[in-house]
């Protein structure tokens, strides 16, 4: 009872009262109000149906929880009718007071409270849109709605207020997009009602927003991890009944798109005997836009989304890039990607007994796309595409793996010494030496806890393209693992080929 005598006792202050609490509502109070202090104005701050019930009871005036800005004139009104009754005017004190403490009060609510004249300008804001938007609430002030709503939801807002304008009904729920000062975002939750004069015409527009960014986009990732959950079931189906690599590959990209929500998919997949990725399967994306693409990951001068594409191979992780959307776009993707609306994207590596063999890419328009916990799910489905290369084997993929070193490109031990072998039971041997040379990197693991593992293996890939480009080619060079290189070349029997070599090793060193 103390609680509600505290309570009825700021309401006689104030010249207003709300009651929400259990087993005690606005009828009570107005009782209470009534037996305790019946000179004192009574207005009830509510938007359910039965406050208007209590006009009849005795209640001085109504205001809708919507309308606030309404209460200042229902105050004024109160205390001219209970001076007239008594006989004594006003003092402008009171009115004063009574005007300073609802502005206290309004500037102290998380809602934004607000005014629009009949053309939709602002004509009043309480301090609240400073927090919101970021603009001084004079700065608003004269200036229409539909300058701070987001192009995207401006057609559809001024849809929902037409049928504000036909209707003439108090509205709630109106959720859209707002423009921050800063060029931010934020979703505001609006209720508003429109103001008729006697002539029922629409004079002007009251209502609050509220802030309800947190819960959007809570909604959203909740959404897309749905998605990609049921992405990842699909997935799972497409492995059980498909029985070819292509296939897999071709339906993880559609379901990416049509299932996931992505814009667009693609994967790359290893070129045999190289250090280049290209397109193996995509969707959502035209042919003509993908089919000559090749992405080197060998050289670490990648640009754009190859370096994405690049890094992801390199250290067997994914890559995420969730700010496309500003001036960066403009080099990370390619100019005629653009169109699509890309603002994020990430790169997932695909695996064959450890070893990374492709990427899938899933491209993006929301710019905050890949949080965490998506990239977790995302790195499932990945997981589960690499499985079923794991076990739905390609000739040549499989040949690439058994022979050649998946980080330099280069032929294996296994393979260097068939070529070897191959080359000295040649009919025309006799008129020629077989030179061999081998060598390690000195100082690597020293690069490698100085610098990074990532700086170590640039470094073995960077030797590894040199050797490809002296006399011989690729097909006599090999790297044996553990920093060790070797070659072998043909010189005229009498010698003097390992000088020739040495001069060619020295310019790819450099």
């Amino acid at each position: 009872m103390q609680g509600i005598i505290n309570r009825w006792s700021l309401a006689q202050q104030l010249g207003t009262a709300e009651f929400t609490l259990s087993g005690f509502d606005g009828g009570a109070a107005l009782r209470i109000a009534q037996q305790l202090a019946p000179a004192v104005p009574f207005i009830i701050v509510a938007d359910h149906a039965g406050a208007q019930k209590m006009l009849g009871s005795g209640a001085t005036d109504l205001v809708r929880k919507t309308n606030l800005a309404h209460l200042i004139p229902a105050i004024e009104r109160a205390l001219r009718a209970r001076a007239a009754v008594e006989g004594k005017p006003v003092a402008e004190s009171q009115l004063s007071a009574s005007r300073q403490r609802l502005r206290d009060i309004m500037d102290a609510t998380q809602e934004w409270i607000w005014e629009l004249d009949a053309q939709g300008a602002f004509t009043f804001s309480n301090r609240c849109v400073e927090d919101l938007l970021g603009y001084p609430r004079d700065a608003i002030l004269g200036r229409n709605r539909f300058d701070f709503v987001h192009p995207d939801d401006e057609a559809a807002v001024r849809a929902q207020w037409a049928q504000i304008d036909r209707q003439g009904a108090p509205t709630t729920g109106l959720v859209a997009r707002w423009m921050c000062r800063d060029g931010s975002v934020r979703w505001l939750d609006c209720n508003v009602v429109m103001i008729r004069d006697a002539g029922d015409h629409g004079v002007c527009y009251r209502g609050a927003d509220r802030d309800v960014t947190v819960r959007r986009r809570q909604d959203e990732q909740i959404a897309r991890l749905t998605r990609v959950n049921e992405l990842l079931s699909r997935i799972n189906s497409v492995i059980l009944r498909v029985d070819d690599r292509p296939g897999v590959l071709h339906e993880a990209c559609r379901l990416a798109v049509e299932q996931g929500g992505y814009q667009f998919a693609v994967v790359f997949m290893i070129e045999p005997g190289s250090v280049s990725v290209s397109p193996s399967a995509w969707w959502g994306v035209d042919d003509d836009l993908i089919v000559t693409r090749q992405v080197s990951f060998g050289n670490g001068e990648e640009a754009g989304d190859d370096e994405f594409i690049a890094k992801a191979m390199r250290a067997g992780k994914p890559v995420v890039c969730n700010n496309l959307g500003g001036p960066a776009a403009m080099t990370a993707l390619p100019q005629e990607w653009m169109h699509y609306g890309i603002q994020a994207v990430a790169v997932l590596p695909l695996f064959i007994d450890g070893t990374s063999v492709g990427v899938l890419t899933l491209h993006s328009e929301d710019p905050a796309a890949f949080n965490a916990e998506e990239i977790r799910s995302l790195e499932r489905v990945s997981g589960e595409v690499s499985f079923a290369l794991q076990y739905l084997p390609h000739e040549d993929l499989l040949q690439h793996l058994s022979y050649f070193d998946a980080l330099t490109g280069l032929a294996n031990r296994q393979l260097w010494c068939e070529r070897l072998a191959r080359r000295m039971r040649s009919n025309d041997l006799p008129h020629h030496e077989i030179h061999i040379v081998v060598f390690d990197i000195d100082g690597l693991s020293a690069i490698n806890d100085g610098c990074g593992r990532h700086m170590g293996d640039q470094l073995l890939q960077r030797i590894a393209e040199r050797l490809r480009a002296i006399e011989g080619g690729p097909e006599s060079v090999a790297y044996l693992g553990a920093a060790v290189f070797a070659a072998f070349f043909e010189g005229p029997a009498q010698g003097g080929g390992v000088p020739g070599f040495a001069r060619a090793h020295r310019v790819a060193a450099r």
